[in-house]
């Protein structure tokens, strides 16, 4: 997973870097956490079986502002253990991971509160184990979301958000296959709680 890893975080970093000239701006960074779920259904019987389908969740987000109601964003998500599926005959995980872009709306509901709501597409990224076999397969698919930010925390120029967010990554894993094993699509919902640090990249006068 380490190589998955390296690979979207140079992206989640070089992407922003070469739109610089055209974006410069109101720009934010930050970081989020939180429980994940998936509702794994196995294709095979789990009968006298343990599923385990949530683990944590941790992502870096990288935005542009631009206006009061509207902002792009792009976030790396290391999802974690998707699945972990121990029983009779079978021992399973997967790992998943996303690289995605969004388009964020954005609606004051009141002094220093906003409610905003997320669409966008992601590149996902997983890694199955089955007894011995393994294998890993990647795809695109959408990403949805909804959340409640403050940020009246104000420090001259710059600004702090402290927000919680609902976010599912839908189809993560579809097709991914170990062995005989084979796994249909998951939709992956995270309840984040997330920082972000605003500011501006080239204020005006």
């Amino acid at each position: 997973m380490n190589h998955r890893i390296v690979r979207l975080c140079r992206s989640l970093v070089l992407v922003p870097l070469l739109l610089v000239p055209a974006w410069a701006g109101a720009w934010y960074v930050g970081v989020g956490f939180g429980p994940t779920n998936n509702e794994y259904q196995p294709t095979f019987n789990p009968v006298n079986s343990s599923i385990d389908d949530s683990d944590t969740a941790y992502k870096l987000i990288f935005g542009q502002q631009l206006g009061a109601n509207f902002a792009v964003e792009l976030e790396y998500a290391d999802l974690g253990d998707l699945v972990r599926h121990t029983g009779p005959g079978i021992n399973l995980t997967m790992q998943g991971a996303s690289l995605a872009a969004s388009a964020i709306g954005r609606f004051p509901v009141y002094p220093g509160w906003t409610m905003f709501g997320r669409l966008g597409y992601g590149y996902w990224n997983t890694d199955l184990d089955v007894i011995g076999a393994s294998g890993s397969d990647n795809g695109f698919a959408p990403v949805i979301g909804l959340g409640i930010e403050y940020s009246g925390f104000v420090t001259g120029a710059s600004r702090f958000g402290l927000a919680v967010e609902w976010q599912q990554y839908q189809n993560v894993g579809e097709g991914t296959s170990a062995g005989t094993t084979r796994l249909t699509g998951q939709n992956v919902d995270v309840l984040w709680l997330r920082l972000t640090y605003h500011f501006n990249l080239a204020p005006g006068p």
